[in-house]
């Protein structure tokens, strides 16, 4: 079973991608606007699966749904209505 992590205040789920030795998933909180967004990525050791780290995303900065790797990155879709990196 791949575990959900939800550090405080980032209870919903949004996507996962499996890489090699590592799992990886998109968090987010649950905020009604842009600037009240909340995201971070959680990696886990695929083998056991321990959480290794969560790396916060600079608050305002994306919301991403769903997430996969390609061409050796990962990736996420974020809402057309969005502009990425502006608040």
């Amino acid at each position: 079973m791949i575990p959900i992590h939800q550090p405080p205040g980032m209870m919903r789920y949004h996507g996962i991608a499996w890489i090699t030795a590592s799992i990886w998933q998109a968090i987010g909180n649950d905020s009604k606007g842009f600037p009240d967004w909340r995201c971070a990525l959680v990696k886990y050791d695929a083998a056991t699966p321990k959480c290794w780290e969560t790396a916060e995303f600079v608050p305002g900065s994306s919301d991403p749904h769903g997430l996969a790797m390609h061409d050796g990155a990962l990736i996420a879709a974020t809402p057309a209505s969005i502009r990425v990196g502006q608040s």
